[in-house]
């Protein structure tokens, strides 16, 4: 499912998303960056910030700081 379900854009033609609490499981940390090993799939964007006043389903607004890209080799441990 998407991550803002099936809801149209706003009125600013920006998505409308929603949070959704998960239980992930992490690996390496290295300059300030961790890996997700499970719990999300490719693509799936993560609250960094002012995650502690979220509520399920709370509307949130996407940063503009894009996520660091995956490492070649990242799904296998190297």
């Amino acid at each position: 499912q998407p991550p803002n379900g099936d809801r149209p854009p706003d009125q600013h033609g920006q998505p409308q998303l929603s949070a959704e609490p998960r239980t992930v499981q992490t690996g390496e940390r290295r300059d300030g960056v961790v890996v997700i090993t499970q719990g999300l799939a490719a693509g799936e964007q993560v609250v960094t910030a002012g995650q502690l006043k979220l509520t399920a389903g709370a509307a949130i607004r996407a940063g503009q700081a894009p996520a660091p890209q995956r490492q070649p080799g990242a799904e296998r441990g190297d």
